[in-house]
């Protein structure tokens, strides 16, 4: 019975979802958290602040992924976050920037992929849901929330990735990340815990400079092997080097110069 009754908790839940995500309505109001929260008493973090936080790290020349991270010390259960509204606007400085805006790509590895809801939306200023992920700025709603009747993934003390923003550019960009609340809506970032608690944690934004390299990692295999020739030619020419040892010093510089090539 208690199964059979789960499960038309979440078939509802699903359809709820789906007619949602696709109302005008809510899409010029962004996340509509208002049934949700209306079953939380606002409040304060029940230990030191909480602070959410994002990593940059670049996947290939051309992808770069953003971690947006959580650094809690809710120790006790009833202080286990199951919500999560995290409101972001985002900027980049150069064109041919797209923003992957898929659930899977987003969530897949967190511990929000397990939540009954979570969004990726984006909401272009000036524009209807779903905003275009090739627009700058950008506001993008991310986050989602465990049923309070049926929690099975809280989170508790710790350093959690919670989102990848994978970005796609095609030159040198800076990319940068803050909170907003222009959603047109008044509920600012938050967390919820188990408890039926909502709060505010701290936010840590800045930017970062994804971008591709100039050159090919080809090209600067080739215009490091060059120069290591030459290196080699010259200690072994005018410094009357053995052999082993100019090759050493090939070895040496070769594999210092294929680094550098590699990571710049």
């Amino acid at each position: 019975m208690l199964g059979t009754q789960r499960y038309c908790k979440f078939i509802l839940l699903s359809v709820i979802c789906l007619f949602i995500s696709f109302s005008p309505l809510y899409a010029t109001s962004g996340f509509d958290l208002s049934q949700y929260l209306s079953k939380t008493t606002q409040g304060e973090d029940p230990e030191q602040p909480d602070t959410l936080y994002f990593i940059c790290q670049r996947q290939s020349f051309d992808t770069w992924v953003i971690h947006v991270r959580l650094k809690t010390d809710n120790l006790n259960a009833g202080d286990s976050v199951i919500g999560a509204y995290i409101p972001l606007v985002i900027t980049a400085d150069k064109p041919g920037v797209v923003l992957d805006t898929t659930v899977t790509t987003t969530y897949t590895g967190t511990p929000l992929a397990s939540w009954d809801v979570k969004v990726a939306n984006v909401f272009t200023p000036g524009n209807l849901y779903p905003g275009d992920p090739k627009v700058f700025p950008m506001h993008l709603l991310i986050g989602g929330h465990d049923a309070f009747d049926a929690i099975s993934h809280p989170i508790g003390k710790g350093d959690y990735l919670l989102a990848k923003l994978v970005f796609s550019v095609s030159e040198p960009t800076t990319i940068c990340v803050d909170t907003t609340s222009e959603f047109n809506i008044n509920e600012p970032l938050l967390l919820v815990t188990t408890n039926a608690m909502d709060y505010l944690p701290q936010w840590r934004g800045g930017c970062c400079v994804p971008g591709v390299p100039s050159l090919s990692q080809w090209g600067l295999f080739l215009f490091g092997f060059l120069l290591l020739a030459y290196l080699t030619w010259f200690f072994y020419r005018r410094r009357k080097l053995s052999t082993p040892t100019a090759f050493g010093i090939f070895l040496l510089v070769f594999t210092l110069a294929f680094y550098i090539s590699y990571t710049i």
